[in-house]
Order: C-alpha cells, then sequence, then structure tokens
C-alpha cells in the first residue's frame, strides 16, 4: 500500500520530471540537414553553404539559386558546344513562407564576387527592360512574387500589351547566345535605336505553383515564353532550425576564394584575339546523346511542341554550367545526364502544372462557345441571356464556372454582338472564342 502511494505522489502530486520537460523529451529533434544528389564542383559548394545559412534549409531552391547564379557569372564570356548561352530564366515553385527570401539574400552575396549586377525586381515596360541592356548588358534580376508582376502587367493595359512588349524582349534575349548575336534596341522619339552585342540577361523567380498557372494565358505557352524556362518545386518544407552559418559573417572564406578563383579561370579562358571561351563536347557519344534528345522534343503535336522543343536546349545549358563549375572546358557524358535529368524534370513540372491549373480554365472556354453558339439562335437575346442567367448564375453547383464564361463572353469584342445582335464587319461565327481572343492580342 504504501509503495502504490508513493508511486501516485511522484506520479500525480509531484512528479519527478517536469511536464514541460516531458513534452520537450517527445518532440523530435530536427532531422540532419539532407543534401541529396549534391552535384560536384562549386554548384554544390554554393548551394550547400545556402542550405548551411537558412533557418529552414530547402535542397531545391539551394540547388537552383546556386546553379542561377553561376550561369549569370559565366555568361559575359562562356558559350556552349552549340555556341548556346549560360543564362537561365528560371521559376521557383514553392508555397508561401516556405524561405525564398533566404536564397535572394544569398544571391546578393555571391553576385558581386562574380561580377554580375543585379537589376530591376520588377519590368513593368519594354522600355524599362530595355534600358537595362543599355546599362547593364550582362545581369541577374531577382523577380519576387513572380505571378503578382504578371497579374500587374496584364492589369495595367487592356489587353496585356505592358506584359506582351517585356516577353517578346525576354524571348529575343534567351536567344542571343552567338558570340556576334546583337540586340538592336528601340528607336522612340529623339533616341536613336542602338545595336548592344550579345546582352545576357538570367533571372531566378520564386512564386507559387498556383498563383503562376492561374495567370499564365494560353499564348504564352503558345509563343514559345513559357518552354525558355527552368521549373523547378521547391523541396517539402521542414522544420525551423538553427542554422549553422549566418549570412551576416559573408561568404566563407574558402568558399569566396573559389569564386573569385573561378571569375579568374572564366577570364583566362578567352581565346588570342576574342573576347569568347567555347566549352566543347568531350566525346561523340554526348553530342550524339543531346541530338537524340533534341530529335525526340521535337515530335508529338502542336501542345506537346509548344511546352518541350527548347528542352534539349535547356539541357545542354545547364551541362555546360555544371562543366565550367568544375574548371573545365568540356562537357562530359556526366555533365550532360544532370542537365538532362534537370530539364526533362522542368518539363514535366509544366506540363503537370498545365493539367492542374489550366483543366478548369478550358472548361470555361468550352461552355463560353457553347452559351455562345446558343445565343446566336435566340430572337431576343437579352432576354435569353437574363433567363440563363437567372437560372445558372444561381447555381451553386455551376455558379462560378458559368459567371466566368459570361465573364468572357462580354469582352468589348464580343458585346456589341451579344447584346445588340449585330455581327462585327467580316462576319463568320463568333462561337470560336479562343480564335477570336487571339485575333484581338
Amino acid at each position: 500500500m504504501a509503495n502504490a502511494e508513493q508511486k501516485v505522489n511522484e506520479e500525480f502530486v509531484n512528479p519527478v520530471v517536469d511536464p514541460l520537460e516531458m513534452w520537450m523529451r517527445d518532440v523530435s529533434p530536427p532531422p540532419p540537414l539532407e543534401v541529396v544528389d549534391k552535384p560536384p564542383g562549386l554548384i554544390g559548394d554554393v548551394a550547400e553553404w545556402m542550405m548551411l545559412t537558412s533557418r529552414e534549409p530547402n535542397w531545391n531552391m539551394a540547388l537552383m539559386t546556386s546553379t542561377v547564379n553561376l550561369g549569370a557569372g559565366m555568361s559575359s564570356r562562356v558559350i556552349g558546344p552549340t555556341e548556346s548561352s549560360t543564362s537561365l530564366f528560371a521559376l521557383l515553385l514553392g508555397e508561401t513562407g516556405i524561405g525564398k527570401q533566404h536564397y535572394l539574400n544569398c544571391t546578393r552575396l555571391v553576385m558581386p564576387i562574380l561580377g554580375v549586377p543585379i537589376g530591376a525586381q520588377r519590368y513593368v515596360s519594354a522600355a524599362a527592360l530595355e534600358r537595362s541592356i543599355k546599362r547593364h548588358r550582362v545581369w541577374l534580376s531577382l523577380f519576387d512574387e513572380f505571378a503578382d508582376w504578371m497579374k500587374r502587367l496584364l492589369n495595367d493595359s487592356k489587353h496585356g500589351g505592358n506584359l506582351e512588349g517585356v516577353m517578346e524582349i525576354m524571348k529575343m534575349l534567351w536567344g542571343l547566345s552567338a558570340p556576334t548575336a546583337v540586340y538592336p534596341t528601340r528607336e522612340l522619339g529623339e533616341v536613336d535605336s542602338e545595336d548592344i552585342l550579345r546582352p545576357q540577361f538570367s533571372y531566378l523567380a520564386p512564386t507559387t505553383p498556383a498563383g503562376f498557372f492561374a495567370v499564365l494565358r494560353s499564348e504564352e505557352i503558345i509563343n514559345g515564353w513559357l518552354n525558355r524556362h527552368w521549373v523547378k518545386n521547391a523541396s517539402p518544407g521542414v522544420a525551423e532550425r538553427k542554422p549553422e552559418l549566418s549570412l551576416r559573417d559573408g561568404l566563407p572564406a574558402k568558399l569566396a576564394e573559389k569564386l573569385k578563383e573561378f571569375r579568374g579561370w572564366i577570364d583566362s579562358r578567352a581565346e588570342f584575339g576574342t573576347y569568347w571561351c567555347q566549352v566543347n563536347w568531350a566525346d561523340g557519344r554526348t553530342e550524339a546523346r543531346y541530338l537524340r534528345l533534341r530529335a525526340l522534343m521535337k515530335t508529338g503535336d502542336s501542345n506537346d511542341r509548344a511546352l518541350q522543343v527548347r528542352t534539349a536546349e535547356l539541357a545542354l545549358r545547364l551541362a555546360t554550367i555544371l562543366a565550367g563549375t568544375q574548371f573545365r572546358q568540356v562537357v562530359t557524358g556526366a555533365d550532360f545526364e544532370w542537365g538532362e535529368a534537370e530539364a526533362l524534370s522542368s518539363l514535366k513540372m509544366l506540363r503537370e502544372g498545365m493539367e492542374q491549373y489550366h483543366r478548369e480554365e478550358m472548361g470555361t472556354y468550352q461552355l463560353a462557345n457553347a452559351i455562345y453558339e446558343w445565343l446566336l439562335k435566340q430572337p431576343k437575346r437579352r432576354a435569353a441571356i437574363s433567363r440563363i442567367s437567372h437560372r445558372w448564375g444561381e447555381s451553386g453547383k455551376y455558379r462560378s464556372i458559368f459567371n466566368d464564361a459570361m465573364k468572357v463572353l462580354t469582352e468589348d469584342q464580343f458585346r456589341l454582338e451579344i447584346w445588340t445582335g449585330e455581327r462585327p464587319q467580316g462576319g463568320g461565327s463568333r462561337g470560336r472564342v479562343d480564335e477570336a481572343k487571339e485575333g484581338n492580342e
């Protein structure tokens, strides 16, 4: 009996172990820092440092940021085996609060050593982007909350003119990789056009997947802007921890010396009498693998090709960066295998994102077409619109998609015909909403 009372006192009345201490024992310690598939050379070293300085380390974010930084550092002088560039347009997809800002902060420490300026965080017009081309020629931008920027540009102009102007220049810059490539600036008023030799523009754009794919319009897929991007999902979030290193201390001395050595190596590689250093194929087998991927990505229907046609070029850019960051002037099979894996993973992200976030949008356009064709057959269209709006616009199940479809139909280019019954000059059925929409762009 005495033993029982003692046990009760120890466990409930006067416990030997404090309850808070018991709770803390039950909380699992954070798992060890995981660096998966670390590439050799500076890409892996810089990415690992970014992990060690983060309270919420994320390997995919660190890997993409490191690669984009180093690729931008190489872009002013280095060209790949096909005279390709090392500039990258990188979309980093991650949910809000996952710690994307840390990797932007790391970039601001790395780029000065590589001699590459960081440009504007937002370009709201084509003229603004051209000013950076003239000012920097080679630069990196950090587009935080990329989807918000796209949405703003779309709203600034009735038909997205500002967005399209910026995207057109982006597409041109991505393709200016040959040593003799020139970008001619626009002639505006009293400002003459100016030829800029091989400008190199890279950017890292963190954003949420839902926000990005929701604001993306079909034109950006078709016109070749989206397929120029390296897309990567952030790794799953981990428990917050105390970082082993602090950004306040700057780059570790050894890593800073490696980056300086890397910059010196790039500058010293330029062939006599030229400004360029070309990274070549290590062997015919590696080149054949690239050509095979390139041929494969040109197959399929037009929708497939719209997403995948530049996958081989992206793989080669990544492989060239991996080779250069190991102080090598040849792309090996291992380099291209890594670049190919990343490029194909990016293509998979694009396909999955389009499938997930655009399925409902495509249904909206199909419904808009159906409503439009029905309205054309009605003798009293205003009464017909009122009737279907009352029936479907108040439906709990179909209200959202119906209202979206009606919004499509009441854009300026349709309003005259729908509400007055007059067909625009040129005739023909306007039930093909997508075709009419493209014609207005």
